[in-house]
């Protein structure tokens, strides 16, 4: 059943004192205002920024003035879609019928150049409108949505009020209308099913946060990207024979990444959970990254930094 705006329950002095309190103050200063007593200028109503918007947006007279317009617009654009395209063929075809009629009437051509000139420019207004027509299938939606709505109008348009029994409306009484919302109404009462609505609006602090958390993300990624790529190498390596000519650096790398938890299938946690280590600054993954001397070059500055920490030597 529809529900009446509380504020519509107030005298109409009262109304016209909150619709133009809100028109001076933001909505949380009309709102302290509101508040106070009536000695102190208030109404001693307690209520918030957004049951003032709510209200001021609907109810203000020059919104009011502005929901009429609208109305007047919807309604033409309905019928302008409906009819829009005859009306242009139906202008076209009065004008050639007057130009017609005029040389019927014994009016040679050249006292009709001004007509004719008048009768190119409608037929260029024409071929656009078709052209656009053509081109833009929902130049008829508005219309096609109107009567949707249209067909579910109740079966009688009106009750009276001052008749025991409209013999018009029979079976009806006005509490038949309550359900017939407005498409703001109907519009509101679906915003507050959304699931959204009950999570509060969220802080900028929680965007750079998220900014933190994917670049986290993604530098985390690259380096478990470039280390399984690393162990594939050095696994394969073994399984053939091969050696690489330092086994040293096997051992290092096996290691180093069998301790960090890679493996072939890189693992969900993404990001670090010990906390203690500072992000790299994330880099490009360069295409040739996997190229043989790319990964030599790694493998041996990996090797020195080692070598000069644990004492490793090679010849």
């Amino acid at each position: 059943m529809k529900r009446l705006n509380m504020f519509q329950r107030l005298p109409t002095e009262d109304q016209t004192f909150v619709l133009n309190l809100c028109g001076k103050l933001p909505y949380k200063a009309a709102a302290e205002q509101l508040a106070k007593p009536r000695s102190e200028g208030g109404l001693s109503l307690a209520t918030s920024a957004t049951s003032l918007c709510k209200y001021y947006t609907k109810h203000h007279p020059e919104a009011v003035s502005a929901e009429a317009v609208g109305q007047f617009a919807a309604a033409m654009r309905v019928n302008h879609q409906a009819h829009g395209e005859a009306n242009f063929e139906a202008l076209l075809g009065l004008v050639q019928t007057r130009l017609l009629e005029a040389v019927r009437s014994g009016k040679s051509i050249a006292d009709l150049d001004k007509e004719f000139r008048t009768l190119q420019r409608i037929q260029k207004c024409f071929l656009a409108d078709e052209k656009f027509r053509e081109n833009n299938p929902r130049t008829q939606d508005a219309y096609l949505d109107h009567l949707k709505q249209a067909s579910t109008v109740p079966s009688v348009d009106f009750v009276r009020n001052d008749l025991a029994n409209d013999p018009g409306a029979e079976g009806h009484s006005s509490e038949y209308f309550d359900d017939d919302l407005t498409q703001y109404e109907i519009d509101l009462e679906a915003a507050g099913e959304l699931p959204d609505a009950e999570i509060p609006r969220q802080s900028t602090f929680l965007k750079a946060a998220s900014a933190i958390v994917a670049a986290l993300s993604a530098d985390c990624r690259q380096k478990k990207h470039v280390a399984n790529y690393k162990l594939r190498l050095l696994r394969a390596a073994r399984k053939s024979g091969i050696p690489t000519g330092i086994p040293e650096i096997d051992a290092i790398l096996l290691k180093e990444f069998e301790q960090s938890g890679s493996s072939e299938s890189a693992t969900d946690n993404e990001i670090p959970s010990n906390g203690t280590s500072k992000p790299h600054a994330i880099s490009h993954i360069s295409p040739n990254f996997a190229s043989g001397e790319n990964d030599r070059k790694e493998i041996n500055g990996h090797l020195s930094s080692d070598q000069s920490q644990q004492g490793i030597h090679t010849s």
